[in-house]
């Protein structure tokens, strides 16, 4: 089902979508369980750490919670350069027109409230304070910083090119 004001149209290449937010041009490319971000030139998992793409539209499975060095070794498996975004880039997906959540459920489904928001690893550190990295709560849109023992979701990036 889609999000009200959301403009979705079939693309040229055959089983991708292109989707805009309330009425806006077409920021993202769908396939599969990927998105190409056209605003950042970047490829995003459209799932959750943990969970994976159904192919009918949503994630399945259970979202999984992991300290920053568990998610830099699980991004290096994967390969393929997939890596944990910068905070930069991770706060683009950041979309405050929408109401219950500060990202985009149908571009991005399975983001999960932890009980405390919807906090996502970032690869940056805060500079004023080393041993923190930065996070991005997408059920507020708050940036802020945690120690890297501390468990949190991860969506997984890599170039679009």
């Amino acid at each position: 089902m889609l999000a009200a004001g959301l403009q979705v149209c079939t693309a040229a290449v055959a089983g991708d979508q292109l989707v805009g937010s309330g009425g806006a041009p077409a920021r993202f490319v769908l396939k599969g369980g990927e998105v190409l971000d056209l605003q950042t030139h970047l490829r995003w998992q459209r799932c959750s750490f943990g969970m994976e793409w159904d192919g009918l539209g949503g994630c399945s499975g259970k979202q999984k919670l992991v300290t920053l060095k568990e998610a830099q070794r699980s991004a290096v498996a994967l390969g393929d350069g997939w890596r944990l975004p910068s905070a930069v880039e991770l706060h683009s997906l950041v979309d405050v027109s929408h109401s219950d959540v500060v990202i985009d459920t149908v571009v991005f489904p399975g983001g999960v409230d932890q009980g405390e928001g919807a906090k996502y690893w970032s690869s940056s550190q805060v500079e004023d304070i080393p041993s923190l990295f930065y996070y991005i709560d997408f059920l507020s849109g708050a940036v802020d910083g945690h120690s890297q023992g501390f468990s949190l979701a991860v969506r997984f990036v890599r170039s679009g090119d």
